[in-house]
């Protein structure tokens, strides 16, 4: 579509644009074939100079990544365009464009861009040695939202750079933690290093994955 055409740019570098002409435009390799590398959250050159900018790696340092994330420009492209884009970027790509694209409801409300965002924070806060992951989930209204649990001198925290979260770093309790494991064992939420290794490739994907844990309630 022209549309894509025209906006693809914005959101990837020029290796994730490649990337992502390979796979979508023109037809010549299925799209789990070119997701390369192999991991949404490798540590690029470019990553870690973003993660340099942030001086230390104490929790006031991570408040400051979350907020600079936060921060990215959301940019509405339609659903179409938007599911096309969907977990087809990695940090690096997320890092060098400072955007983030997303459809809006009919208030203006974001309703895609959590994804993004979590992978671009995750990224970073392994550039600064600190253990994180996604954490994917349901929402009581429907749809699914993406987090990243990290742990900080020995505690847990759950962080949301997503711009409509209210608190965006907050303690994770061992209560808490043990009860999203048991929400995973069951199949209601996952979690992993990025989408792609939760097997989200696509927005096909990730429909297929709402559908099975819409199931389960």
């Amino acid at each position: 579509p022209r549309r894509l055409k025209a906006v693809e740019t914005t959101f990837f570098s020029p290796r994730g644009l490649r990337r992502f002409r390979s796979a979508y435009l023109t037809g010549r390799a299925k799209r789990t074939q070119v997701l390369k590398p192999r991991s949404q959250v490798n540590v690029t050159p470019l990553v870690k100079k973003f993660a340099l900018k942030f001086r230390g790696s104490s929790l006031q340092t991570v408040k400051r990544i979350v907020n600079a994330i936060s921060s990215f420009q959301m940019i509405d492209v339609g659903l179409s365009v938007a599911q096309k884009l969907y977990s087809q970027r990695t940090a690096h790509d997320i890092i060098h464009s400072r955007k983030i694209p997303t459809y809006t409801n009919f208030g203006g409300d974001p309703l895609l861009g959590c994804a993004d965002m979590a992978i671009a924070l995750s990224a970073v806060l392994k550039a600064k040695g600190i253990n994180s992951m996604l954490y994917r989930f349901p929402l009581r209204g429907g749809g699914m939202h993406t987090q990243v649990i990290f742990e900080l001198d020995g505690q847990r925290y759950l962080a949301d750079p997503f711009p409509s979260a209210r608190k965006k770093v907050k303690p994770l309790s061992e209560s808490k933690f043990q009860a999203i494991l048991a929400s995973v064992e069951r199949g209601r939420a996952s979690v992993g290093r990025d989408l792609w290794s939760m097997g989200i490739k696509s927005f096909e994907d990730f429909l297929k994955a709402d559908e099975a844990e819409e199931k389960l309630y």
